[in-house]
């Protein structure tokens, strides 16, 4: 079977366990909730795989920042959706076309400047083309840096040879499980959530906020009294990244 027709699979049977899961959350006084978990914990499970990749920088995070921060929004995955959330960590080489299909669903983030090789290019391309989502996340360094949220968008656009769009506060996305008025602020440079579609598909959303480290600033908060943020800040953070997924694996 070609990589393609797996791919196409693994996401219909993600698609069928959203689904399910959506129902369920929003349906809590439904009588036939528990036949429908059921469902959901027999389905298959979401995986989440982590891109690796090289920066230019030397300085700060680099593609494997805060991996704990994964785990916590993983967590909270879980708990506010029954999604089957399958909560391994994983890293994913952007060198490996053949490891990169295995996961409909992909998430990077960084500090620095980056190129990629065409190599790389090369695997994102078809990986977005034969059905994959990639969600990028600036992990902003000192605060108010935006270096891998300008590295990402001219990779990005070159290799397909078209400019990433900003997303209107009104997009699904920003709707599809909470309601936001565009995309939550964290830190950095404001410029908004961008996506890049292929025809009417959305393949990349970018997020410049750093939701990354909301998650990683509500574990801070449970684990050891104080986070990075305000607890509205986490909170939005965490529905937002939920967001993310239930657009992505549902359209």
């Amino acid at each position: 079977m070609g990589f393609t027709n797996v791919l196409v699979r693994i996401r219909m049977v993600l698609l069928f366990t959203a689904v399910l899961a959506l129902c369920c959350f929003l349906q809590a006084q439904n009588p036939r909730q528990d036949s429908k978990n059921s469902a959901i914990k027999a389905a298959a499970p979401f995986h989440w795989g982590r891109v690796k990749f090289g920066t230019e920088e030397k300085v700060g995070d680099v593609w494997d920042a805060h991996p704990w921060a994964d785990a916590h929004f993983l967590t909270a995955l879980e708990k506010y959706t029954n999604i089957n959330v399958d909560k391994l960590w994983r890293e994913v080489p952007l060198e490996d076309l053949d490891e990169m299909v295995k996961f409909p669903f992909l998430f990077i983030t960084g500090e620095g400047w980056f190129n990629l090789s065409p190599l790389q290019k090369k695997n994102i391309k078809e990986y977005l083309e034969r059905g994959g989502f990639l969600f990028g996340d600036d992990c902003v360094i000192g605060n108010t840096g935006d270096h891998f949220y300008i590295s990402f968008r001219k990779e990005i656009e070159q290799s397909f040879n078209t400019e990433m769009v900003k997303l209107p506060a009104d997009h699904a996305i920003y709707h599809s499980l909470y309601d936001f008025n565009g995309l939550p602020y964290m830190q950095g440079q404001n410029h908004g959530g961008h996506a890049l579609f292929i025809g009417k598909r959305m393949a990349i959303f970018l997020s410049p906020s750093d939701l990354h480290c909301g998650w990683g600033s509500q574990y801070l908060r449970t684990t050891k009294g104080n986070g990075w943020f305000t607890l509205e800040k986490e909170e939005a953070a965490v529905k937002m990244g939920i967001n993310v997924i239930v657009y992505a694996m549902t359209n």
